[in-house]
Parts: C-alpha cells; sequence; structure tokens
C-alpha cells in the first residue's frame, strides 16, 4: 500500500475522525470566519444568474470520456474537475469554470492545477494553506456541513441555495458542479464522463477506496457508493425545483438516476454563447 493510499485511509478512518472530532469542529469555524473576511464570497456573488435559461455540461474523469467528444464542447459552457489536466496535451478544450475540492488531490495537485489550468479555478477554501498569487486566478469556496466520525454513515440532506456563502457537503465534486451550475440560473446541465463506475475495490472501514492508473500514475480516492447516489438523486429533486432539469450524456457507466440522452443529439440544439467574470 503506498502513501497516497494510507493517508487517504487514515483521513477517512473512523477511529482517527473521532479522535480529531473536537480540534476539527474548532478548525471549521475558525475556517468560517477567516472565509468572511475574503473577497471570494463576493466574487461567487457575480455568478449568480449570469446564464439564465441556458445549458452547460459537467465533465467527469471517467474511463468513458474522450478527446473527441470534448472538442465538441468547444463553444459550450463546460465545468471540469480535479484531474481533467492530464488531457490538455490532446486537446485544445478547455473548461470554462474549473473546481476541485477533495484535500487528499489538492494537497498532491495544487502546483500542477496552478501550472496546467488556464483561467478561473475555483477550489475548496482547504487549499488556502498554499497561498496564490493574483496569476494563479484562484477562487476559494467554502463548503460546509456536518463533521462525523463514520463518514459511510453521513447522508446529505441539502444543497446551498447560495454558493457565495457556502457549497454544502458533499461525496463529489460533480455535484459541486451542478449546485454552482444551478446558482448561475442554468436550466439544463449533461453530465459527461460521469461513469460512477469504479473497480480495484478496497474495503477499509466501511469505505471503498478505489485505484486507477493514468499517464501521471496512481490514484485513489474513497467511493461511498450508496451515499453518493443519495446525494445525486438530491441534486436531481433540487434541480426540478429551481426548473432545471439534469441529463446523463456519459457514454455508458452505472449512474442511472438521471435520465440518459445521447451527446450527439444534444449538441444538435442550438449552442450559446458564454462569458466570463473578471
Amino acid at each position: 500500500m503506498n502513501k497516497d493510499s494510507i493517508i487517504v485511509g487514515l483521513r477517512n478512518s473512523s477511529i482517527m475522525r473521532k479522535l480529531l472530532t473536537p480540534a476539527v469542529k474548532i478548525s471549521k469555524h475558525i475556517e468560517e470566519m477567516q472565509y468572511l473576511k475574503l473577497p471570494d464570497s463576493k466574487i461567487i456573488a457575480q455568478y449568480k444568474n449570469i446564464y439564465p435559461g441556458k445549458r452547460c455540461f459537467v465533465i467527469g474523469n471517467g474511463p468513458s470520456l474522450t478527446v473527441d467528444d470534448l472538442e465538441k464542447l468547444n463553444d459550450e459552457i463546460t465545468f471540469a474537475t480535479n484531474g481533467i489536466f492530464h488531457v490538455f496535451e490532446k486537446t485544445l478544450w478547455r473548461p470554462t469554470f474549473y473546481m476541485s475540492m477533495d484535500n487528499s488531490f489538492l494537497d498532491s495537485q495544487i502546483e500542477n492545477i496552478k501550472r496546467e489550468v488556464v483561467g478561473r479555478k475555483f477550489l475548496n477554501f482547504y487549499s488556502e494553506k498554499y497561498g496564490r498569487q493574483e496569476s494563479d486566478d484562484i477562487v476559494y469556496f467554502l463548503i460546509k456541513g456536518p463533521y462525523v466520525a463514520d463518514r459511510s454513515k453521513f447522508f446529505q440532506e441539502d444543497v446551498s441555495e447560495d454558493v457565495s456563502k457556502y457549497f454544502a457537503q458533499t461525496f463529489s465534486v460533480t455535484t459541486t458542479c451542478i449546485e454552482f451550475a444551478i446558482y448561475m440560473g442554468i436550466k439544463e446541465i449533461y453530465l459527461l464522463g460521469v461513469d460512477n463506475n469504479f473497480t480495484q475495490a478496497i474495503n477499509t472501514n466501511n469505505a471503498n477506496i478505489h485505484f486507477y492508473s493514468n499517464e501521471k500514475g496512481l490514484q485513489s480516492i474513497v467511493h461511498y457508493a450508496e451515499n453518493q447516489i443519495k446525494s445525486y438523486e438530491l441534486y436531481r429533486e433540487f434541480g426540478k425545483k429551481h426548473g432545471c432539469q439534469i441529463y446523463n450524456a456519459t457514454r455508458g457507466g452505472m449512474l442511472e438516476v438521471f435520465p440518459r440522452i445521447n451527446l450527439d443529439t444534444v449538441l444538435e440544439a442550438n449552442k450559446y454563447d458564454h462569458k466570463q467574470i473578471d
């Protein structure tokens, strides 16, 4: 077992989390107080209803994702996450918005994110400890939710109505992108490359640590399958509440919470111009 997997295992160990609960609760309170003093909240607030009635694509990093599909999205509003920059050398496509919230990923990839991702990057406030230069174009967002000793027993119950204050604690940055898109006024969200299909599972502390290889080496994530599906269902209903329909345009995969639709069929519809905020 490598160092990365050990760190992930400790972070999700119910025993370790019980021991750290008092300290983490204090730390989270301090984090919230610090965040309120930053301009990031006001920057995020500028995105409120910036794309009324429009559509977007939320790009996952699943094995079904292809460069050909990405290149079809050059004129679309797109959200991409985590290690998407590994594909940049193969395509001129770049996401409109980049988001990352996983602490383990940020620990290991913060310098790659700063170097490889061009344009605005929305990162978990956790990464504030690494600092930022103006040229990094990083905006911190706050994640808020209960701290639980056993993450496998946590089921998301609500979604943030105002992400300029905080994003809801969830199990996937994909749902964080959905949350942001709805805040922007988008009414059609299409998921692509969100396979929700993990292999080589290792059961430890009621969690599944999944490993997958890519050109940059071994990666690992913790996946709570049932809990994550419940979150997807929550966002499906949250979207409906705000007049937003979420579709799954992934080629294959195992996510069946959202209606399936063919990507090529979607792209026959009118495309929208998009804009950024300075």
